[in-house]
């Protein structure tokens, strides 16, 4: 990446391999299916849990590949609360992220913002549990997680772009 001038007549540093702002509320994770499991049984009353590839949702285990969405979905009526999971490479990276799902026609001002309260402190539960899980490790959010050389930085932001774009509500 090729540095610009800052009208100061110094070269500005070109974009930092961590800065993803554009991507989203969440955070990245290193850690098992089981661990993100147990997460979403903490943070989650009743749900029902299925996979993404790109294709039709499909239930049970299956092979994870990198883009590979997790989704555990409330069973509720009234705007259900999701935690979404990609996978973002090879390895046990994941972004999570938590959602609510508020139709308009039903969700006050009110409402809207209890659903991101609720997506906030359950994000905050998610990212405590996992740090005390033996096994998994918080490694930031996206706007600061810089990748590793085993990780195909574009690819995983163009996973979290996808999944932020297609579940946050």
């Amino acid at each position: 990446m090729s540095e610009k001038e800052n009208g100061t007549g110094e070269a500005a540093p070109a974009r930092a391999a961590g800065t993803n702002a554009y991507v989203g509320e969440g955070i990245i994770v290193e850690a098992t299916v089981d661990c993100l499991r147990r997460a979403a049984d903490a943070v989650l009353v009743q749900y029902t849990e299925w996979w993404s590839c790109g294709g039709p949702p499909t239930t049970g285990d299956q092979d994870i590949d990198p883009g590979t969405t997790l989704v555990f979905k409330e069973q509720m009526e009234t705007c259900p609360a999701e935690i979404v999971c990609v996978r973002l490479s090879d390895d046990a990276f994941w972004y999570v992220l938590s959602t609510s799902e508020c139709p308009p026609e039903k969700c006050t001002p009110r409402m809207a913002i209890r659903c991101a309260q609720a997506e906030e402190k359950r994000l905050e539960r998610i990212r405590s549990l996992l740090e005390e899980t033996e096994g998994a490790s918080v490694l930031g959010s996206p706007d600061t997680w810089v990748p590793d050389e085993q990780v195909d930085a574009r690819r995983a932001i163009r996973f979290m772009r996808d999944a932020f774009s297609r579940f946050a509500h």
